[in-house]
């Protein structure tokens, strides 16, 4: 229980600072004109169900960008602020204090990222209905989980590494284009799809796609969420393993000691 109430609390600090009407501005500025550009382009398309999966990618994609970026610094401006020795201290494992975090920044930036779904919606001729509406749900819920592994995954290594702003800079397009948000994996080369196939994203976007436009039976759609879930099973393995060497670096660099 009292990690769950860890969990908790730094879920609503992180909440307190990061959410505000300026960011709200701020990413809507940024943001959404590339949502309403995507769906203005997918207008051309007369495949079933393009303008839906582009307004819930646009949501995505603002989530993915924004969250990459700022969870990514995360841990390092833990250290720089002074703050990572306290959480060290503490009886909650450093994972899930940053988890807390990584939440916060999520669903705030999911909620942002609806207004680029909003624009994309209002850009579309026409939206078509969701052909299998229980696949949909449980691979949008798979997309979800798998946006928050992929982008919590840049915490500790970005501590581990010393990243600067710039490693973020081919991180944040590239996530976009092999997790399939704006369009299926199945329309880049084979060695770039191959390379998207390493994220679970991409199986869960494909999924959430079909369960769409009804192009696939329920079968295949199914099919889909076994790699999704053993890649994201396979993340979080990772990155508690990364966690427990970053904060092994911290005690070592800030003279604190185990127990």
């Amino acid at each position: 229980m009292g990690h769950l109430y860890a969990l908790q609390g730094a879920f609503l600090q992180q909440w307190r600072v990061t959410a505000s009407r300026y960011q709200i501005l701020m990413i809507a500025i940024s943001q959404v004109p590339t949502a309403a550009a995507a769906a203005w382009i997918a207008r051309a398309s007369v495949e079933q169900g393009v303008s839906l999966s582009i307004a819930i990618g646009a949501a995505f994609v603002v989530v993915w960008n924004v969250c990459v970026f700022r969870t990514g610094f995360s841990l390092l401006d833990e250290r720089w602020a002074g703050t990572l020795e306290l959480n060290l201290l503490s009886r909650s494992p450093l994972t899930l204090v940053m988890l807390g975090k990584s939440l916060a920044y999520v669903v705030f930036f999911a909620l942002v990222g609806l207004l680029s779904f909003a624009a994309a919606l209002l850009v579309a001729r026409e939206i078509a209905g969701i052909e299998h509406a229980t696949a949909f749900a449980l691979s949008l819920t798979l997309v979800v989980l798998a946006v928050v592994a992929l982008q919590f995954l840049f915490a500790p290594l970005s501590f581990l590494v010393g990243a600067q702003g710039g490693f973020f800079n081919a991180i944040m397009p590239l996530g976009v284009v092999l997790s399939g948000f704006f369009y299926p994996i199945s329309l880049l080369p084979n060695w770039f799809e191959w390379l998207a196939r390493l994220l679970p994203t991409s199986w869960a976007m494909e999924a959430l796609i079909w369960s769409i436009n009804g192009k696939e039976d329920l079968g295949r759609v199914a099919l889909n969420w076994l790699p999704a879930v053993g890649l994201l099973v396979l993340l979080a393995v990772v990155e508690v393993a990364l966690f427990l060497r970053a904060e092994r670096r911290a005690r070592l660099s800030g003279g604190l000691t185990e127990g």
